[in-house]
């Protein structure tokens, strides 16, 4: 499970707009050095007054346990095929 289901569903249930960002995009776009929380919300919300701010989905509450079932499975998956893999080129 992820870290925020329970802080979007709070929003969710009390009515307040939740704005979830890209994590990889916003790091993308600030990448200085200096790291703190107040240098940290001032970028955001200089982002967010700008309308560069980047979004990321929030899933809705009914689908996050598929989602997180599928992401399982991929995993899974691709761990069998690197044990394959191992076999084959350890018998060849």
């Amino acid at each position: 499970m992820h870290c925020w289901y329970w802080i979007a569903d709070f929003c969710d249930d009390h009515d307040i707009e939740l704005i979830l960002g890209h994590a990889l995009y916003v790091k993308a776009i600030d990448g200085g050095k200096t790291k703190n929380d107040r240098v940290d919300s001032f970028k955001i919300a200089a982002l967010m007054r700008g309308g560069n701010f980047p979004l990321a989905y929030v899933y809705p509450r009914n689908m996050r346990a598929t989602r997180d079932l599928l992401r399982r499975r991929t995993n899974l998956v691709r761990h069998g095929a690197d044990m394959k893999a191992y076999v084959v080129n350890t018998t060849s």
